[in-house]
């Protein structure tokens, strides 16, 4: 984080030192969702634990996604444990392939990586059953949500978001960055 006044993309607040202090001031879970809303990702404050949107904080699922950097800073102030939600698609400038490695996922992308041959991803994240292969979203190539475009992957684009490190899995396990 940058000692001077800046915007974060997309954003009009700006990132004060005492807007920066307030995010080093968060729990692990909202220091990590201040980052994301920096880099320009809107998020969302998930139920601890779970993944679905918190029903306090975003009654409106990723709808409420934000990356208002104020607004962060006081939903994790409120429920330091939230899991953190990025919404997907042109708002934040991602997509992401979630595989699910117990529904097929594994076979699926080594299938896929046979048929085309580089689908490396710039960042991946391990979920609790899988992983999270992120892109960058192109405008002009825009990308929608889709369930089972093979076996145990889906894509998550515009209308969609997935929960991110280091939030924690319902199943106990926490996401991690790999990359």
């Amino acid at each position: 984080m940058s000692k001077e006044t800046t915007k974060n993309r997309d954003s009009e607040t700006q990132i004060t030192p005492a807007l920066e202090q307030r995010v080093t001031a968060l729990s692990e879970l909202g220091q990590a969702a201040g980052r994301y809303a920096m880099r320009g990702w809107h998020v969302l404050p998930c139920a601890p634990r779970d993944k679905r949107p918190h029903a306090e904080l975003a009654p409106h699922g990723f709808h409420n996604a934000t990356n208002d950097l104020s607004i962060v800073c006081s939903w994790w102030e409120k429920h330091p444990d939230a899991n953190i939600g990025i919404q997907t698609g042109r708002e934040s400038g991602i997509w992401v392939l979630d595989i699910d490695g117990n529904k097929g996922g594994n076979e699926s992308i080594v299938a896929l990586q046979e048929e085309y041959e580089e689908i490396a991803a710039p960042l991946m994240a391990r979920t609790g059953s899988g992983l999270h292969l992120y892109y960058t979203y192109a405008p002009e190539r825009p990308v929608s949500c889709r369930t089972a475009v093979r076996p145990g992957i889906d894509v998550r684009g515009d209308g969609g978001y997935v929960v991110a490190p280091p939030s924690i899995h319902p199943n106990g396990s926490r996401y991690e960055w790999l990359t």
